[in-house]
């Protein structure tokens, strides 16, 4: 192949080709074409080898990318100040320019050399050369367009570090965000994918996390758009801002603590998930947390103090559930520092799966308490005060048992005279429908305790059941509709679970199909 051919069948995105390409030797001319691009460097063998910056993506994906552009550029209004970040080479830059009449564009991108040449003698375009990461934004911006850069900056970073660039993003905005990331059922082959993948299991949910770090903030969303990428659709999200003074705010807590020093206790991180969750220090992976606990003192009083690092309304959500509980069993938030920051009383205990077996009136008892505690949480409603926000809109008869989290993790055994007494901890909403997965926790609980083994079965198979249900349900749901209420359709959920499999194992197999 001479090198002008073999360029145009890597932006024709003619994969065996590629395959070919980057396994053989490569003549001179081939070499050159390649180079001039910065999209590759050679090797000792004459090899090509990725060096991470894709300044082919646009000549690979024109007509996506042009599609895409020009549906965003329909919600452009005249004088809009509009900030594009990862323009590479200034598609939506120059179409918004071209067809919608901005004050100004704002481009971002890691190299000057990526972008065109053409946007640069525009004098409405201006440009910033690096990474968004470590650039700091000093002016508000009408739209900001944030397209195929947060799953980078996630394998390169980590959650935390791209949950705090998308909220600093969402900060300067004033009236639409323009979202779109890699998809986790675009399968296995990228770095960026099996990385997402140690965060979340779908779409839906990765898509509700990001957009739950901003809920306080933004009016609702809307799928505007959807673009072929690597054999599955992307979703272009269009986010829209409230006015500063509709955002809600943190709910006025009856005791504000604010003499505890965070810095003279321990803190700690924990891991992401709810499967075998632990306290983490930062060695550990504990940086990446999206929440901070610290065991402080304040006087002659002991706390436990949680810190929102990722998201405000859901703590807002579970001050006011724990405070409307009048149950002993509830660990009730004493108040709020900040307006991320909860304070609790310290509970002197041990998780219930830690709980040592052998004493089986003990463990009997436990059995009982629990029981007590799913019956309350099956009767018991929701309160009105629940500052309620786009995501996991409050249901019609919802109770607690539908809403907050029943994982093992969160209930503790405390030690009282000679008895034990459960106690639990943690009323951030999880669902507008999660009884079946509770369900599934009390029969885990109950088989670990040894006792009404045959209940514990009935109400496994039952959640297992009405969870499956739930799939089925929301099969003929709106994306919207799956990404509100955090529930993947069970298409969705096959579809990311083969494919991100699937992928795995091909990259073993054959290594050069690995990409970032």
């Amino acid at each position: 192949l001479a090198g002008e051919e073999a360029v145009s069948l890597l932006a024709a995105g003619h994969f065996f080709h590629w395959i070919k390409l980057c396994t053989y030797e490569l003549n001179s001319g081939l070499q050159n074409e390649l180079n001039s691009y910065g999209y590759f460097w050679m090797n000792e063998k004459n090899t090509a080898i990725y060096q991470g910056q894709d300044s082919l993506y646009h000549r690979r994906h024109s007509k996506r990318s042009l599609r895409r552009a020009e549906r965003i550029a329909e919600y452009i209004q005249p004088g809009d100040e509009i900030l594009d970040v990862g323009c590479n080479q200034g598609v939506i830059s120059d179409c918004i320019l071209r067809d919608s009449k901005p004050s100004s564009v704002t481009g971002v991108e890691l190299s000057r050399a990526t972008v065109s040449k053409v946007l640069f003698d525009n004098p409405e375009f201006d440009f910033i050369e690096g990474n968004i990461c470590d650039i700091r934004l000093e002016k508000q911006f009408d739209v900001i367009v944030y397209g195929a850069v947060h799953h980078h900056i996630l394998r390169e970073r980590g959650l935390s570090e791209a949950v705090r660039v998308w909220r600093s993003l969402a900060g300067r905005c004033r009236r639409h965000l323009f979202f779109e990331t890699g998809h986790i059922t675009e399968g296995g082959r990228w770095a960026w994918q099996r990385k997402l993948r140690c965060y979340f299991n779908t779409d839906e949910e990765h898509i509700f996390y990001m957009l739950r770090t901003i809920d306080e903030s933004i009016k609702g969303f809307e799928i505007v758009g959807k673009y072929m990428m690597h054999g599955a659709y992307r979703w272009l999200i269009r986010i829209d801002f409230v006015s500063e003074r509709e955002a809600l705010s943190a709910p006025g807590a009856e005791s504000r603590l604010t003499d505890l020093d965070l810095t003279s206790g321990r803190s700690y991180g924990r891991n992401f998930g709810s499967k075998n969750q632990r306290l983490l220090d930062d060695s550990e992976g504990g940086h990446d947390s999206p929440v901070r606990f610290y065991d402080v003192s304040g006087g002659n009083d002991r706390f436990f103090v949680k810190e929102a690092r990722h998201w405000l309304l859901p703590l807002w959500q579970e001050y006011r559930i724990g405070r409307s509980l009048d149950a002993e069993w509830v660990v009730k938030a004493h108040g709020m520092m900040r307006e991320n920051i909860l304070v609790f009383p310290y509970v002197e205990g041990f998780k219930i799966l830690e709980y040592d077996r052998r004493n089986d009136a003990e463990c009997a008892d436990l059995a009982r308490q629990l029981m007590s505690i799913w019956a309350y949480c099956k009767k018991n409603k929701i309160p009105h005060s629940y500052p309620g926000g786009n995501l996991l809109p409050l249901e019609e008869g919802a109770v607690l048992a539908d809403v907050i989290d029943l994982n093992p993790n969160n209930f503790i055994v405390e030690r009282k005279g000679e008895g034990c007494c459960l106690r639990l901890v943690d009323f951030e909403p999880q669902s507008n429908h999660y009884q079946w997965k509770n369900r599934m926790h009390m029969a885990k609980i109950l088989w670990f305790l040894g006792s009404k083994r045959g209940l514990a079965s009935a109400y496994w198979c039952a959640g297992l059941l009405q969870g499956v249900v739930h799939l089925v349900q929301f099969e003929f749901a709106s994306v919207e509709r799956r990404i509100k209420y955090r529930q993947p359709s069970l298409t969705s959920l096959c579809v990311a679970t083969l494919r991100s499999l699937g992928g795995r194992a091909l990259v073993r197999m054959v290594p050069r199909l690995n990409e970032l």
